[in-house]
């Protein structure tokens, strides 16, 4: 346990301060849904398990990265806190997140897009701060889009073909063979 909150403390550097205990209460960086329930985690508190939040105190809001929800848990429970300025409010919680990605290697999309927008974090993270069914939206756009530039393209490739064929009667026969045999055509190029 000791080398875990040494290792904890190292990562976060200077400024940060441990103690025994829950953190305030606050937001946290997690989506609700992505973190355990306390009843879940007690179970591990005879293994020796610790249960560890990081806080960042950012003006008068606590901004918290824990895996376990708030409530009544039978491990002991340490947290790491440090101070920031209202204005630092983005290096605070960049910290946070960067803890959460690098160092915990947690899929991004737990991360709740409420911190990252009072953080200003949406312009380094914008997919994430976007609500899922405007991101499936513009992914849907986006293959309409793919779609109607096929269809105009092989419209095209159509007319090309017909005035091929109309200019000169042997361009259908040589058409045919580079739709039959591709490579051929990749060869007389490559010579």
């Amino acid at each position: 346990m000791e080398s875990l909150l040494a290792q904890i403390s190292q990562h976060l550097g200077d400024g940060w301060h441990m103690y025994w205990g829950h953190p305030p209460s606050g937001v946290f960086v997690l989506k609700d849904v992505y973190m355990s329930d306390p009843q879940e985690v007690s179970q591990m508190c005879r293994e020796g398990a610790v249960v560890v939040y990081i806080t960042a105190m950012v003006g008068d809001t606590y901004v918290i990265h824990g895996r376990v929800k708030p409530g009544v848990i039978n491990c002991p429970v340490v947290t790491f806190v440090k101070k920031y300025k209202r204005r630092d409010a983005r290096d605070a919680v960049g910290r946070l997140i960067e803890f959460v990605l690098k160092v915990e290697k947690l899929p991004p999309f737990q991360i709740n897009p409420e911190v990252l927008r009072f953080a200003d974090l949406c312009r380094d993270y914008p997919y994430l701060c976007e609500e899922p069914t405007e991101v499936v939206k513009a992914l849907e756009e986006k293959v309409d889009k793919n779609k109607h530039r096929a269809r105009e393209t092989s419209k095209e490739l159509e007319d090309l073909i017909r005035a091929l064929v109309a200019s000169d009667s042997r361009m259908l026969n040589l058409l045919k063979q580079v739709v039959e045999n591709p490579e051929k055509l990749v060869e007389c190029y490559v010579r």
